[in-house]
């Protein structure tokens, strides 16, 4: 479009993916820029996956709410208050711009996340945990989370890295930060994650998520329960960082029951269908939670000289 060099777009949360294709080559002139402004709806819209997912090269994104608006005035004050004390779903949605619950059988709530973000306290006396999550498909991430007893530590993720690559890598993180236990979903592609990490000295515990559960009377799988045990800790205890995707991502599945009662969790390939992120992030946490795990004094260390054998992700 000859003659502009910036656009705004408003309300951006309702712009279509097509829309977003066409805008985006359409303004082209040296140093020219296109603005969107929106109130988060969901992890689902085009914009967020746009900007919050995966935002492109040079992308600037700035998170703002009524709280940063030096200007705010007396009269969206009353409604703001009104808003926090009558309805406050409504208010985090509209005046902090949280997104909108997903729906009816979304499985963890906004609020319990929140909540957990939220939380802060000292570092617990309690065992370190890692869960490895091993991308199955092109766009997904390998995704390797470290749980400090009720903290979220340190999160890792990665993409386009073969078995060999994510073994060492994951072997290396578990030498430096020495886990009690180190949980690995060993299906498919991650089965040959789980030999490799055997190999190279790595006590690794092999993950059925599809499984049966301990508690099968309650649960269909163990991905399940997983889930479940991991929504309890937020509820309760937990404590995770300011992370859009694992936020996202915590959220995004929603569940059913069997003519048994018991509950199953939404598949992945069901949530990429109504096009929902793969929960990689989330799945990662899950896996902490997939039996109980003891303290004790020697971490999880690979065999001595296990990078001479393979390591070509040295130092990262």
């Amino acid at each position: 479009m000859e003659g502009f060099n910036r656009l705004w777009v408003e309300e951006a949360q309702t712009v279509s993916q097509h829309s977003i294709d066409v805008i985006t080559p359409t303004i082209r002139e040296e140093e020219s820029e296109i603005w969107f402004s929106w109130n988060p709806s969901s992890p689902t819209d085009a914009i967020d996956k746009f900007l919050r997912k995966r935002p492109p090269e040079g992308a600037i994104v700035v998170r703002a709410n009524y709280l940063d608006n030096p200007f705010f005035p007396e009269s969206l004050r009353e409604d703001m208050e009104a808003d926090k004390t009558s309805d406050y779903a409504k208010y985090e949605h509209v005046w902090l711009g949280e997104y909108q619950d997903v729906s009816d059988m979304q499985f963890i709530s906004r609020e319990v996340i929140k909540a957990a973000r939220d939380r802060q306290s000292p570092l617990p006396e309690e065992p370190r945990i890692m869960g490895l999550d091993v991308a199955r498909f092109g766009d997904d991430k390998t995704v390797l989370i470290l749980r400090h007893g009720h903290k979220v530590r340190k999160i890792w993720d990665w993409s386009k890295l073969d078995t060999m690559q994510t073994a060492a890598k994951t072997a290396e993180l578990c030498d430096r930060h020495t886990p009690q236990a180190l949980f690995v979903d060993g299906v498919g592609v991650g089965g040959g994650v789980v030999d490799r990490l055997r190999m190279l000295g790595v006590k690794v515990i092999d993950v059925n998520a599809g499984g049966r559960a301990m508690r099968d009377t309650r649960y269909g799988n163990k991905r399940a329960e997983m889930w479940a045990n991991m929504r309890d800790w937020l509820r309760d205890v937990g404590e995770i960082p300011d992370h859009d995707h694992l936020e996202m991502e915590l959220q995004s599945p929603e569940y059913r029951y069997d003519n048994q009662n018991r509950v199953f969790l939404e598949k992945k390939e069901d949530m990429k269908k109504r096009g929902m992120p793969s929960p990689d992030y989330a799945d990662a946490l899950a896996l902490t939670f997939a039996q109980p795990v003891r303290q004790r004094m020697q971490g999880n260390r690979p065999k001595k000289n296990w990078h001479k054998d393979y390591n070509p992700l040295a130092g990262v």
